[in-house]
């Protein structure tokens, strides 16, 4: 199991719980989560927490590049999602 997958098998592992809940354990990894699933599968329906929900909402102008932008868009891209994140007010 590569990618989200493995991510989602560690949250369950660590947290003894689904990443996908209005109530997750780890907020800041449910939003971690959730961007990865939006980068790969856009149009995806997600249940989130609603404030990752939000947060992932004011990342989702930062992350539009990664789909029609260069291998170094993308990674510029990674860089400012993650500071937004660790910005954010959200649980660890």
């Amino acid at each position: 199991m590569r990618g989200l997958g493995q991510r989602e098998k560690q949250y369950r592992a660590r947290y003894g719980a689904d990443p996908w809940t209005s109530t997750p354990a780890s907020q800041r990894n449910q939003l971690f989560l959730a961007i990865e699933r939006r980068l790969f599968h856009p149009g995806e329906p997600l249940t989130l927490d609603p404030v990752v929900s939000a947060e992932l909402e004011k990342c989702e102008a930062t992350i539009a590049p990664a789909w029609t932008g260069t291998t170094e868009t993308s990674g510029l891209v990674a860089i400012d999602v993650v500071h937004q994140i660790l910005a954010s007010k959200l649980s660890p």
